[in-house]
């Protein structure tokens, strides 16, 4: 469990590029998940997860121009993915989606941007489309019926930080603030947790992992 804390806080320190909007701090909060979806057939994984980011993301304490951000994540798990190409369509309410994903740099991987005011909370199933074949892929809500939401998370995180957000600020020094909701995306069926990382352009980024069931800090980075 350790283990794998620590690895998630590590791959999230490489991927982080904005942040996102809210009431608390909400001129800090530059990137803020609002959806996270998850499903799987036959050999495919699919993940889509959508919020709010900076449309130019810059670690410069302030919140820039906010704009909506949807994407979806396919990854080939059994090696399979080759040179294929790879397609998709979905229906939300009477409206119809279609695209192509862009393979990754890793070969079985590959992602698709949807316009940002896709409203994925409605998708019930995607259609992966390769060649001649379709396969349907059912996806589930990981956020539905939470019991600590973002808003909590992030006061959970603020309070636990405290001290050391006003010392820097006395200094003159003010972070932004991005929330996550993953898991390790290598194993599908570990516990999603809420991250809220802290990041300043010319010092080590800040983060706490936070139970969505409890409220419990489970990792911490400082």
């Amino acid at each position: 469990m350790k283990k794998f804390l620590t690895v998630i806080i590590l791959l999230v320190a490489l991927t982080l590029v904005g942040c996102a909007e809210k009431e608390v701090d909400g001129d800090r909060v530059t990137y803020l998940q609002t959806t996270s979806l998850y499903g799987s057939e036959g050999n495919l994984r699919l993940c889509i997860r959508s919020g709010r980011a900076e449309s130019s993301p810059t670690a410069d304490g302030k919140q820039g121009e906010m704009q909506g951000f949807a994407v979806m994540n396919l990854r080939v798990i059994d090696g399979s993915a080759g040179d294929n190409a790879y397609s998709y369509k979905f229906v939300i309410g009477e409206e119809e989606f279609s695209g192509e994903f862009v393979r990754d740099r890793f070969g079985s991987s590959f992602s698709a941007n949807l316009s940002g005011d896709t409203d994925v909370s409605q998708l019930t199933a995607v259609t992966v489309i390769c060649g001649d074949n379709e396969v349907t892929v059912p996806v589930e809500d990981m956020m539905a019926d939470l019991i600590i939401d973002a808003d909590k998370a992030l006061e959970l995180a603020l309070s636990a930080l405290k001290s050391d957000l006003e010392a820097e600020e006395k200094e003159g020094f003010v972070r932004e603030i991005h929330v996550k909701f993953l898991n390790d995306g290598h194993n599908p069926s570990s516990k999603y947790y809420w991250y809220v990382a802290f990041i300043r352009a010319d010092a080590p980024y800040w983060a706490l992992l936070i139970d969505p069931d409890t409220g419990d800090i489970v990792a911490k980075r400082k």
